[in-house]
This record gives structure tokens, C-alpha cells and sequence, in this order.
């Protein structure tokens, strides 16, 4: 059963799809972009000056044999492996650059 508020957000992304993909594509102006605009406001965080994040992916047990990180720090890898994937050449210690 659609309730009022489904039924009013399912027409206002119609509405928007539409404008995008057959009317203006670029610099348009639409409820859609001021809410998420509103949601984005909310969601800002400020970073400190040499304040470090870290980045991560989740891969399955599958693809890891293929990649990168499998390849060099797997049960089968070795230490030159991962001297090769993490080195003064390439200090990016995780997916290549």
C-alpha cells in the first residue's frame, strides 16, 4: 500500500528523472537537488591539518586471489611481493595510485 509520503517522493524523482534525462541536463534547478543539498549540509565535517583517513574496499574471498592485496600479502606471496606493492617508489600502501 503507497502511502502519501511514497507516493509524493516517487513522483518528485519521475518528475526529476525526467528533467535530466529529457529536458536540461546541466545546471538545472529541482526540489530533488535542494533536498539533497539540505541532507549534504548536514553531513559536512571539517578536517584537521594532518589528520590521516583511511580509505577501504570490501572484496570477496574470490577476487582476492586476483588482486593486488591478495597477490602481495596473501598466504602465498612473499616478502619481495610485498616489497614491490609497497615501496619509497610506490608509498601508497593499498590500491595502486
Amino acid at each position: 500500500m503507497e502511502t502519501p509520503n511514497y507516493k509524493e517522493a516517487s513522483e518528485l524523482w519521475s518528475s526529476f528523472r525526467d528533467e535530466v534525462m529529457f529536458r536540461q541536463r546541466f545546471f538545472l534547478n529541482h526540489p530533488v537537488l535542494d533536498r539533497l543539498g539540505a541532507i549534504a549540509k548536514t553531513l559536512e565535517e571539517l578536517i584537521a591539518p594532518g589528520r590521516i583517513y583511511y580509505r577501504a574496499r570490501i572484496i570477496d574471498d574470490n577476487a582476492l586471489k586476483e588482486h593486488m592485496v591478495g597477490k602481495c600479502y596473501g598466504p602465498d606471496a612473499t616478502k619481495e611481493d610485498g616489497k614491490w606493492y609497497h615501496s619509497k617508489a610506490n608509498k601508497f600502501k593499498g590500491l595502486s595510485k
